[in-house]
């Protein structure tokens, strides 16, 4: 078996992906979970007699492309994580970059060079080689030749660099190290006083100015780099896996309920223990949306907490913009009462995964709820998508007209697919879906405009011209003929002094249809009737895009007189407007139905409760 490290700010998905991606090589990842990263160089360190026990260490690991900072204590026995920050995009790189654009300004050359996949190597080689030369000398020299450009022979770079410049380009990463570490040492069950040592690891620790920056931050406390910064993690590893020592372990994240209104309502805060102990499960209320539900959503948030302002233990007003999105699912439920209570607990296992179980009146025990987003082979199940649809289904018995009989014969497909394991009647039912789902979304965003415009008619002919105006005409003006080029702008000018003066409807309608007319029987006419349909609302994006493509490259034929390529666009073209056609017949054809999610209705989260 192997033990694998990752940053300690890696979230859920990406230490799914690192686990499957161990599955895939053939390895057994020891006790099934990953270590963090500052904990095995804590744990390297610990090997090598740096840390004694009782004492309670700051690890900061500043790699290439993340920045971790935790704070440990030993009791001699194994470790408790204290508190664990992160920025899971800062690093080494980021100063690579800084001293990349600081030359490109200095020599006079665009940052669009960048854009070659050679030059990039090249300058970001060469930065990185200025880098490590300013740790231990005062200046050192940037230079890069045969920087290739488009327009001219290749360029080169030559200049002095010193180490006051670094540190100026440095001063915006360094700000938000700073912030990382401040937070770090601010967390509650932290005592900065008691901080004695800080172990340094990742090969951006060296830089002088982070080093300057921490000891300012803890001037009572001995830097560290007895174990080799770019080693520490491995032989940390190493340690873990011979003699397996016991870890308290926290979770950096914390964990929001959306509701429907697009909120998100604190759950599970940041710095719970792992696995979260029985009497700090956390449950909220909720109840069933519609009458007979049998599938269950709950939507969560995974985001790391930022501080803001004053360093406050336990603020977690400010909110970094990556948040995951956590979607849980529970299927096969008893048709369910609409307004039915529900109460959903949420913990953390040992693997810092969230569990989840729904406690519903009028069964027995507890439902488990599962996350369908990641990790398994169907589309369809990963996005929850053949979920949303049973959902539709359930909720609408009584339509079977238009989209909704499509819809109904549909779920057994891929209900079938899955479970006979066959993956193309999968895709095909997936396809398919996606597409119905797209569509009954445009009739429900129909039914709401149609409410709100008071003079449907004339709004529908004004979107039109719109769309003539502003994409057909400037796209096709070159390959259209003299004639319908000219009825179509004397359309659209008289149809606007109509629309601006209250002329008549009835001559704008006429009009209209003269514009209409001319363009779809010209010699592009089926080019601009696929572009029209992939404006139509009813048409599922997957083909509106087809259709879009397909015009474009009909109308780039056409310009280069390449009748062969026209021509074969142009088959391809009608079997999609046909398509089109039965979409959109589908779609009018389509009765009112429940704008219908398999999500629970949710209530105030009701904080810890114990046991179930």
């Amino acid at each position: 078996s192997a033990v694998i490290a990752v940053p300690a700010s890696s979230h859920g998905g990406h230490r799914q992906a690192t686990l499957e991606a161990a599955r895939r090589a053939g390895l057994e990842v020891a006790d099934g979970d990953l270590l963090d990263e500052p904990t095995a160089t804590a744990l390297a360190f610990s090997a090598a007699g740096a840390v004694q026990p009782g004492q309670t260490v700051l690890v900061v690991d500043w790699g290439g492309g993340t920045l971790d900072a935790s704070v440990l204590r030993c009791d001699g026995r194994g470790w408790h994580e204290l508190a664990i920050e992160g920025n899971p995009v800062l690093g080494g790189d980021d100063v690579d970059e800084a001293l990349v654009l600081h030359a490109l300004e200095k020599a006079g050359l665009k940052t669009e060079l960048m854009r070659d996949e050679g030059n990039a190597w090249r300058l970001r080689h060469g930065a990185r080689r200025v880098k490590e030369l300013l740790s231990h000398a005062g200046q050192a020299d940037f230079a890069c030749a045969e920087l290739a450009e488009e327009d001219g022979p290749p360029r080169s770079i030559a200049l002095r660099v010193t180490r006051a410049d670094l540190e100026r380009l440095l001063a915006p990463l360094l700000e938000q190290t700073e912030d990382v570490l401040e937070r770090s040492l601010s967390h509650r069950a932290v005592d900065r006083d008691r901080v004695g040592q800080v172990l340094l690891a990742g090969g951006s620790s060296r830089i002088p100015a982070f080093r300057a920056l921490v000891s300012r931050l803890l001037p009572r406390a001995v830097l560290r780099d007895d174990v080799h910064p770019l080693r520490s993690v491995a032989l940390g590893a190493a340690v873990h896996a011979r003699l397996r020592p016991p870890l308290t372990r926290l979770s950096p994240f914390q964990y929001l309920v959306r509701g429907d209104d697009g909120r998100d309502q604190p759950l599970v805060p940041a710095g719970s223990q792992v696995p979260s102990p029985e009497h700090e499960r956390h449950m909220f209320a909720a109840r069933t949306r519609y009458p007979g539900q049998t599938v269950l959503r709950v939507t969560l948030v995974e985001r790391l907490p930022y501080n803001e302002g004053p360093f406050r233990p336990g603020d977690l007003d400010r909110l970094c913009d990556d948040g995951r999105t956590v979607r849980l699912y529970a299927r096969g439920l008893p048709p369910t009462p609409g307004d039915t209570r529900v109460d959903v607990e949420v913990w953390l296992d040992g693997q810092r995964r969230l569990q989840a179980a729904c406690h519903v009146d009028g069964l027995p025990g507890p439902v488990p709820l599962t996350e369908r987003d990641e990790g398994l082979d169907s589309a369809c199940v990963r996005d929850g998508l053949l979920l949303e649809c049973e959902a539709l289904a359930e909720a609408n018995p009584d339509e079977s007209a238009g989209l909704m009989a499509r819809l109904a014969t549909t779920l057994p497909v891929a209900r079938g697919g899955l479970a006979s394991g066959d993956e193309q009647a999968v895709a095909r039912s997936a396809v398919l879906l996606h597409d119905l789902h797209d569509q009954l979304g445009a009739c429900r965003r129909q039914q709401r405009e149609l409410l709100r415009a008071r003079d449907v008619a004339r709004y529908d002919l004004m979107r039109w011209v719109f769309f003539y105006e502003e994409q057909v005409l400037p796209d096709f003006w070159d390959v259209l003929p003299p004639a319908p080029r000219t009825v179509a702008v004397d359309a659209i000018r008289t149809i606007r002094v109509l629309e601006q003066t209250g002329g008549s409807f009835r001559l704008a309608r006429q009009r209209y249809g003269q514009l209409e007319e001319a363009l779809e029987k010209s010699s592009v006419g089926l080019a601009v009737r696929a572009l029209r349909w992939s404006e139509t609302p009813g048409v599922p994006k997957r083909l509106s895009l087809e259709l879009r493509d397909t015009a474009t490259r009909m109308r780039l034929a056409r310009r280069r007189s390449d009748t062969r390529a026209y021509e074969r666009e142009s088959r391809a073209c009608r079997r999609k407007v046909e398509e089109a056609e039965q979409s959109w017949q589908m779609f009018c054809e389509t009765g009112p139905f429940l704008d219908v999610r398999p999500d629970l209705l949710l209530g105030a989260p009701a904080g810890a409760v114990v046991g179930n």
